[in-house]
């Protein structure tokens, strides 16, 4: 008699974990195409769209990566170091009294956090070793030989930046 209510409880336990495992919420990693362009699209694409403003043009992933005036807007994989992010979330953008609810802001924030690095290389360097060598080279080296002094500050303030 025990052993069977033991294995009626976990019969019971078993059907209650299944079932609300099947009662969440299936999440997918929301794309650009299909999720986050429609809603851009809707809110946004009026100003940051054909004519830019603040040279942002927020129509295709490409301009999101590109950023606008105020330099890249996104950060693939930190969605809360992002410059959309922010805007968004303060109220700022999109100005007026239409914005973004938070469901829209998380669909945002899961692009940029969890899809957008798979669609860009991050890491990959802006400029190789060999590059960078030629322009030490040219900048710092030719410049020792002509006036030392001068060139030493020059090196430091690059390196300070």
């Amino acid at each position: 008699m025990l052993k069977s209510r033991v294995i009626d409880n976990m019969r019971t336990f078993l059907l209650g974990v299944v079932t609300i495992a099947m009662a969440a919420p299936q999440t997918k990693d929301p794309a650009f195409a299909t999720d986050v362009q429609p809603l851009l699209q809707a809110k946004c694409v009026g100003c940051h769209g054909a004519a830019p403003q603040a040279k942002l043009d927020l129509r295709t992933s490409e301009g999101v990566l590109k950023g606008g005036a105020s330099g890249p807007v996104v950060v693939p994989g930190i969605a809360e170091k992002s410059l959309i992010i922010a805007k968004v979330v303060t109220g700022q953008m999109p100005p007026g009294k239409t914005k973004l609810t938070s469901t829209e802001i998380d669909l945002i924030r899961g692009w940029i956090d969890r899809t957008l690095p798979a669609e860009v290389k991050i890491g990959e360097p802006l400029v190789t070793e060999r590059q960078a060598l030629a322009v030490l080279q040219a900048r710092c080296v030719g410049a020792m030989v002509a006036s030392p002094k001068k060139a030493a500050s020059t090196c430091e303030r690059w390196r300070a930046d």
